[in-house]
């Protein structure tokens, strides 16, 4: 296969022509050695951008954390669970005083977890502990 090696700019217009269609090919192959002889051809433009920094996400278990913070909170039992339903319902309302309150709220949560649980030694860059 390193006889005609692709150029880096041709890997990636063939890339993007399969267009995420690799995973489901290599299904509905069978395991083993298979001899292959084709031609591509890929017309096209292809535009590359600079690289540029994104904050990583993480999946957090939306229940687990809700019922974490109940407990840290000291509301555990059918106490626990009222502040959950109630904190679920201002969440999701559409009242003003209540999106207020979330207006005021989230900035603050933000600051408090980029800045003390992802927080990098640079400004503006934050890491997954």
């Amino acid at each position: 296969m390193e006889k005609d090696a692709l150029q880096p700019i041709e890997t990636l217009a063939l890339d993007k022509a399969a267009n995420g269609t690799a995973k489901p090919a290599r299904k509905a192959v069978n395991p083993g050695s298979h001899a292959v002889d084709f031609l591509v051809r890929v017309r096209g433009t292809v535009n590359v951008g600079n690289d540029y920094e994104s904050a990583p996400t993480a999946s957090i278990p939306m229940k687990r954390a809700l019922a974490a913070l109940a407990a840290v909170s000291g509301c555990t039992g059918k106490a626990g669970i009222a502040k959950i339903r109630q904190a679920m319902e201002l969440a999701l309302t559409n009242d003003a005083d209540a999106g207020k309150i979330l207006t005021d709220m989230l900035p603050q949560i933000e600051r408090g977890i980029y800045e003390h649980i992802l927080a990098t030694d640079e400004p503006g860059k934050y890491v997954r502990h």
